[in-house]
């Protein structure tokens, strides 16, 4: 069971997008704004903003992680790993695209949120989808990121284990010094 299930959970990339939405908007229905669970509701509307600053970075940084280890996985080539190229490379590629392609509409996300995030006349957060919208991108990135690291590490256990087998001989090597006196 654990182990379909972690396949399960690398190969159903599709289904992080509308479940992330789908909690971001349980909460943003179920969650009073400005209370101890809305977090980001409890800052100032500046605070927010700074908040989603530093997040569009974040998750800018974890798309560029993500575009490296895509070019170190085009540059493995031990023999295992062109074998595991040729039965599931495309799948793979179009999970890993999935993985690279999430960060950067995050990203983008985050910024509509920091342009449409308002305060009501209070000061606090009002009901406005902004912040949950934010929230459902981190974790979306979150997952994401954590998926790329898995299917790397998986990779990259393939070709170290590749390069420790090594043909030997049956025959003893002999060592012969000469020490000239």
């Amino acid at each position: 069971m654990g182990v379909w299930l972690r396949n399960r959970a690398v190969q159903w990339w599709w289904i992080d997008a509308p479940l992330c939405l789908a909690v971001a908007g349980f909460l943003w229905w179920r969650v009073t704004p400005a209370s101890g669970v809305d977090l980001l509701g409890r800052l100032a509307l500046v605070d927010r903003r700074s908040v989603y600053t530093d997040l569009v970075q974040v998750t800018a940084i974890f798309a560029a992680f993500g575009g490296a280890t895509f070019a170190i996985y085009f540059a493995l080539n031990s023999p295992k790993i062109k074998q595991a190229k040729k039965l599931i490379g495309s799948h793979l590629i179009r999970i890993w695209l999935a993985a690279l392609a999430s960060p950067w509409f995050c990203s983008i996300a985050i910024v509509l949120a920091k342009v449409t995030d308002r305060d009501s006349k209070s000061g606090m957060a009002d009901y406005n989808f902004s912040r949950w919208l934010v929230l459902a991108a981190v974790f979306l990135t979150i997952i994401q990121l954590a998926r790329m690291i898995y299917i790397f590490y998986q990779l990259a256990m393939i070709d170290v284990e590749d390069s420790l087998v090594r043909e030997t001989s049956d025959r003893e090597i002999m060592i012969k010094r000469d020490h000239a006196h």
